[in-house]
């Protein structure tokens, strides 16, 4: 027995061989740590050029693009790579499918951690996928707290309030001696962080359910070569 790719449907096409002693790869139940990893490295040595890596997500995208301006290639030769490492049967559009399982959940954790100033949101391959991006060095414009409401401090006067209070001549523009600074107020409502996180676990709860169709299909297709193997047995028998 020998098998075909079937890349649509991400399948196998059983066709009968010359050779008996021929087999099928084993298909790939779902994607594991070490073959997500590697994933994540053939992405980055497409869309890493002599400017460095992308900036941002739009940046990765259209790099993608100009390696392989075919998606389906893309997969395909993803799925082959992935295939001649692991010696495992990869279906194209479950890889596409994976990498944006991946991108998803990071720019969630992303989106979480601006709004909240951290990360709130679990994201086992958020390392992983950052180091694809260099994003340019922001500058961060503190906010001070005080009785009077939030003070916004430009970079140039925190660093004169600075050099004055280290001198012990001066106090902030809105702070007056013997007040205490307030704690700044929340960035952001918990609802949204609420959203994201149960976006996140529809995410998981819909990979795990694509991983068990696909291991009730092999399954059955394994199921069917036994049964076509006991007949072309029995029929060489009565030869």
């Amino acid at each position: 027995m020998a098998a075909t790719r079937n890349n649509d449907e991400c399948s196998y096409i059983v066709v009968e061989a010359n050779s008996p002693s021929s087999s099928l790869l084993p298909q790939n139940d779902g994607f594991n740590r070490k073959q997500t990893l590697f994933l994540i490295d053939f992405i980055r040595q497409l869309v890493t050029t002599d400017d460095g890596p992308p900036k941002n997500l739009q940046e990765l995208n259209a790099r993608l693009k100009t390696a392989k301006s075919n998606k389906k290639e893309l997969w395909k030769e993803a799925a082959e790579t992935l295939e001649d490492r692991f010696k495992q049967w990869f279906c194209p559009a479950r890889v596409a499918r994976k990498w944006g399982t991946l991108v998803d959940g990071y720019k969630k954790v992303k989106r979480s951690s601006r709004a909240t100033g951290r990360r709130s949101i679990r994201f086992q391959y958020y390392n992983e996928m950052d180091e694809l991006i260099k994003e340019p060095d922001e500058v961060v414009i503190p906010v001070v707290g005080t009785a009077e409401g939030l003070l916004v401090w430009k970079p140039e006067v925190l660093d004169q309030s600075v050099d004055a209070a280290l001198a012990g001549t001066a106090f902030s523009p809105t702070t007056r001696p013997g007040e205490e600074p307030t704690p700044p107020t929340p960035a952001a409502p918990l609802k949204r962080r609420r959203v994201d996180e149960e976006m996140m676990e529809l995410l998981q709860q819909s990979e795990e359910a694509t991983q068990r169709r696909h291991q009730e299909m092999l399954a059955q297709l394994r199921s069917a070569q036994e049964d076509f193997r006991t007949l072309m047995t029995q029929l060489l028998q009565k030869l």
